[in-house]
């Protein structure tokens, strides 16, 4: 017999980090649905983590070539879906046990096509930024599909709402994000949305997280998981919806403005780490400056044309695009302006922790760089906890701002 709903998990090169994600379908309490498991071109060990999971409710299909976009994955998972309602879920994303119960009972009414679960659009954990989605009432339900972001994971919609609009677009020939387009498409096309009215999906936006990809993660997915279990959990998702409010971020995503055709679809792949500038030889060193162009919640835009301060994440990634078999020495111009800034301050060079040295305006380290890829810096500069913001209007002054890079290899 036919499951009944479709969950489309697409993925590329997050191996065990997607267990978190998977775990959290199959805890669902709704029990009538198949999980297909996409891969985009994965070429790590995903197929071996998930194996363990496959059977006649667990599937794993892998695209023979990395496309750079979900959209790819998804239409192939849907060409396979058995289910006549498909939900999507993020790779990195969470949903709570009632997230396809109550995505079910509002597809109970044949006059609705889309069901959309509430959602916390989180930021990097200690960045305090948190936008709560999906939640509306029927007299908004016409106009939200168009002027607000719904992202997919907390959408679950008919099978034949999705192939009515011929499924997911080709991100670069779009204006829009695969995402934000589909969506678009589907409300264009008549399908009728409704908000199941609570909050179910957790999502971890790489969007929100520079060169995300590099360097995968799943401590913050683990960390929701545990909550689900602890007491008082209702009494937790209510503070921050009601904390969202008072910050003007409650159903505040909008949908974005069209770009060029697959400018917003380049754009991303750069923040996440998947699209990255050609690598340098180290040779004798090199040198760098800060450069425009987003860098997700990690880092503030280009200032006098030389410094570029900290973002709201308190642990900011700096991409070093060289190629070095060995171990180089990096300076970096760094500035700060709160007292005793550096006395909680660490780094870690592709992971690893790495000892620093700071003399007036400089910060040295040495560390292992990689020979075929580019090597990633993580900094951990915890500013102030969220209340102490309201004390300083510049959020930058906050954190710390850099400069000037100059690399070189250690001589051993």
């Amino acid at each position: 017999m036919s499951p009944s709903l479709t969950v489309l998990i697409p993925t590329w090169n997050r191996s065990r980090h997607i267990l978190p994600s998977l775990r959290s379908v199959l805890a669902q309490d709704d029990v009538d649905f198949e999980v297909i498991l996409c891969g985009d071109g994965c070429d790590d060990d995903t197929a071996d983590v998930v194996r363990p999971f496959l059977g006649p409710r667990v599937r794993w299909i892998n695209l023979p070539r990395n496309t750079g976009s979900q959209a790819y994955a998804n239409n192939e998972g849907l060409k396979q879906a058995r289910g006549e309602l498909i939900a999507y879920l993020g790779h990195d994303d969470i949903w709570a046990p009632w997230h396809l119960r109550e995505a079910r009972r509002v597809l109970a009414d044949p006059a609705i096509d889309v069901a959309v679960a509430g959602g916390f659009f989180q930021g990097p954990q200690g960045s305090h930024h948190l936008m709560v989605t999906g939640l509306f009432d029927d007299r908004e339900a016409d106009r939200v599909p168009f002027t607000h972001f719904l992202p997919p994971p907390s959408l679950v919609h008919r099978r034949e709402a999705g192939r009515r609009v011929g499924g997911w677009g080709r991100p670069e020939e779009l204006s829009l994000q695969a995402d934000r387009d589909f969506q678009l498409r589907l409300a264009a096309s008549g399908s009728r949305f409704r908000s199941t009215g609570v909050v179910s999906l957790h999502k971890f936006a790489a969007s929100d997280r520079y060169l995300f990809y590099l360097h995968p993660d799943s401590q913050e997915q683990e960390t929701m998981l545990a909550r689900f279990a602890r007491r008082g959990h209702a009494r937790w998702l209510q503070r921050m919806i009601n904390g969202a409010r008072r910050a003007g971020n409650f159903h505040s995503l909008l949908q974005e403005a069209p770009s060029e055709p697959g400018e917003l679809w380049r754009r991303s792949r750069r923040v996440r780490g998947h699209l990255q500038a050609e690598l340098k030889p180290l040779g004798e060193g090199v040198e760098m400056v800060q450069e425009t162009g987003p860098r997700a919640l990690d880092w503030y835009g280009l200032e006098q044309q030389r410094f570029c301060w900290s973002g709201p994440s308190p642990r900011p990634r700096l991409l070093l695009p060289v190629r070095h078999a060995g171990r180089a020495e990096v300076e970096i111009e760094i500035a700060h302006a709160r007292p005793g800034f550096f006395a909680d301050f660490s780094l870690q060079v592709n992971g690893q922790p790495v000892a620093h040295v700071r003399t007036p305006g400089i910060l040295r380290f040495v560390a292992e760089l990689k020979a075929n890829a580019a090597s990633v810096v993580q900094f951990h500069a915890p500013t102030r906890p969220a209340e102490s913001f309201s004390k300083f209007p510049d959020r930058r002054r906050l954190g710390f701002a850099i400069g000037r890079i100059r690399i070189k290899p250690v001589l051993e």
